[in-house]
């Protein structure tokens, strides 16, 4: 009996390291903890995929034929929307919609 509880807590103490570990590494990977936001603004991603070919205007693009509206809905995030990173440019983004719009008429942001 007495070795079952030595080996449960043993177990108990490994896995309570094992937490601490992964905490303690995993804030001090992200290296921009309460940085600048001038910091994110110089990090956006203004880049496209290149898949639309599109003019000035965001709503007249060439439309590619073999996407059909084949879904009900779409719930959309961005890539790099979310946060730590917060860096998506509306370019990305305005592709994005291009190409959603083409398989539905229904986004979820």
């Amino acid at each position: 009996m007495l070795q079952f509880i030595i080996t449960c807590s043993t177990i108990t103490l490994l896995i309570i390291v094992g937490i601490v570990l992964g905490v303690v590494l995993g804030t001090r990977g992200n290296g921009n903890s309460g940085g600048n936001s001038n910091d994110i603004d110089n990090n956006v991603n203004t880049s496209t995929a290149g898949a639309v070919q599109q003019g000035s205007d965001p709503s007249q693009f060439i439309r590619n034929d073999t996407f059909h509206n084949s879904f009900y809905g779409v719930a959309y995030t961005m890539m790099d929307a979310l946060y730590p990173n917060c860096n998506e440019g509306l370019p990305s983004v305005i592709e994005d919609m291009q190409l959603l719009s083409q398989l539905t008429t229904r986004v979820r942001l």
